[in-house]
């Protein structure tokens, strides 16, 4: 994505359908010596549905050419620039589906992309200051870069619980599903955590008061990390189930992340400010995002799929009775026609055991700071005080 050579003759993406794609890798000087910044060519991957769609074949029967059409597929499996990726919008599981991200690797692509995005956040006031009068464009382009950074940290997260989903034929040599190696989701959550930790660049305290009165930057971005963590926490149950003899297990999961953001508390030292933001951060998301805190009914169904209810079955009577039947259900009948193209199904994990790791997890921590408020530093002890009396109200201890 650095590379002149390589960017000018393949692009950023192996298809120009995918959305727009922005080289945000590429340094000053790449993009001085030629690299590419969006893609504005077809590349292999277009190519090759070209050839599909429009070369033609002479052949003596439907048959053969269906051969021949299924022969040009094989001939690319297995290679990434022919990847083809389903909707996953039911188990968004496989890194391979984030948008807008660059290159095979997030966490390396990440690294390249922040150097840029800090650059942006540190100049942009100056950049756009010429006809600005109102200051629009100078907010949009540093609400731009949040969001970019934020999707990027996304497309870092979709690593922990990461499932490769791969579309396979007989004979075809690759598996139809593969779990992200263990110690590249733990270099995800390393990563995030770390980028949780060192926010403060993000907000602009020299000219926030010439800008309309809004949450501060770090501490949204911040709270959305930690949404994004433990967001991930089903999918990290699915590979503790699937894969349970190679998986980062939702237990080792959980504790990690235990582990680095209540640190100074466990030494028993004197908090430092991303500290506090950090743990408070951590204790919202749990109780925003989780079903810890549910009345007991919720917890009536044993399993809760990541997709929304309500999907529509065929109703064989009212096929009998000549009824207009749903257009998805009328395509069911002609299976071969949408065959590969249709959405990632449903993928199921144990709910109730999930509200149960967060509800450990905050017994956990509500135990722990309530043994450390006694010999905490006088600073802090508001602080612990406040995150007890919140575990306390959101599970409802007397």
């Amino acid at each position: 994505m650095r590379s002149v050579g390589f960017t000018q003759k393949y692009g950023l993406a192996s298809s120009v359908m995918g959305g727009v794609v922005i080289n945000d890798v590429a340094t000053e000087d790449d993009v001085r010596k030629g690299v590419c910044l969006v893609n504005t060519k077809p590349g292999p991957y277009d190519e090759l549905v070209i050839k599909y769609l429009y070369q033609p074949i002479y052949a003596s029967s439907l048959q053969e050419e269906k051969d021949t059409l299924d022969s040009w597929i094989r001939e690319y499996t297995g290679d990434p620039h022919y990847a083809y990726i389903r909707n996953q919008s039911r188990f968004d599981s496989d890194p391979r589906n984030s948008r807008g991200s660059l290159g095979d690797d997030h966490l390396k692509s990440f690294d390249y992309m922040l150097p840029n995005v800090r650059k942006g956040f540190e100049n942009y006031y100056n950049w756009f200051a010429k006809d600005d009068r109102d200051f629009l464009m100078r907010r949009r382009v540093h609400s731009a870069l949040s969001e970019r950074l934020s999707g990027r940290i996304y497309a870092v997260l979709s690593y922990i619980g990461g499932i490769y989903l791969n579309d396979i034929r007989e004979k075809d040599a690759i598996p139809s599903y593969s779990m992200v190696d263990r110690e590249k989701q733990k270099a995800a959550l390393d990563k995030a955590l770390e980028l949780a930790k060192n926010l403060d660049w993000m907000d602009d305290d020299a000219h926030a008061k010439e800008f309309e009165i809004a949450d501060e930057k770090a501490d949204r971005l911040r709270l959305d990390i930690f949404n994004g963590i433990f967001g991930r926490l089903p999918y990290v149950e699915v590979c503790t189930e699937r894969f349970p003899d190679a998986a980062y297990t939702a237990s080792e999961y959980l504790d990690d992340i235990y582990g680095v953001v209540w640190e100074g508390v466990l030494k028993h030292r004197p908090l430092k400010d991303f500290e506090r933001a950090l743990q408070t951060a951590f204790l919202e998301s749990i109780i925003s995002t989780s079903t810890a805190t549910s009345p007991v009914g919720s917890f009536k169904a044993s399993k809760t799929a990541f997709a929304a209810s309500g999907k529509p079955e065929i109703n064989l009577a009212a096929l009998r009775n000549g009824e207009r039947v749903d257009m998805k259900m009328q395509l069911l009948q002609n299976p071969e026609e949408i065959a590969g193209f249709s959405s990632v199904p449903p993928i199921y994990t144990n709910q109730t055991k999930i509200a149960a790791y967060y509800f450990d997890l905050l017994m956990k921590t509500k135990d722990m700071l309530e043994k450390a408020v006694s010999a905490a530093p006088e600073a802090d002890r508001s602080h612990y005080d406040l995150l007890i009396y919140r575990i306390k109200k959101a599970i409802e201890i007397e």
